[in-house]
């Protein structure tokens, strides 16, 4: 395989899946998806798959380790983060006490640390 210069993750996706010798219906099925979704992302109509759908892609292509991370690059959407986030922090002390909310505030800090919240609004 040669070097990547493809700009896109669909150039470099249609390059691979050519020289596999595949058709987007064979990818597709390789891969355990739509082929309609494998059209959709060699077209650009979707630029920024899923993680697990490049890994799936890449696992399907059976492509070099190289040419693996070419493709996870070009999948990235700009500004995404690459890095994981620090480690959870404790709450910053409250500048006055928070009298008879113990619960509530066991509860706020609950979803603060658990991964899969983003976002938590307070008001009152």
């Amino acid at each position: 395989m040669g070097p990547t210069t493809e700009s896109t993750f669909g150039d470099l996706l249609r390059r691979l899946r050519s020289e596999a010798g595949l058709t987007q219906e064979d990818l597709a099925e390789r891969a355990g998806l739509s082929a309609r979704a494998i059209s959709d992302l060699e077209r650009g109509v979707n630029r920024y798959p899923y993680r697990t759908t490049v890994q799936r892609l890449v696992s399907a292509l059976g492509v070099e380790a190289s040419e693996a991370e070419a493709l996870s690059e070009l999948g990235r959407r700009p500004g995404r983060l690459t890095q994981s986030l620090p480690p959870h922090r404790s709450a910053p002390r409250s500048p006055t006490p928070v009298l008879g909310r113990e619960s509530e505030l066991e509860m706020i800090l609950h979803l603060i640390r658990w991964e899969g919240i983003r976002l938590v609004t307070l008001t009152g």
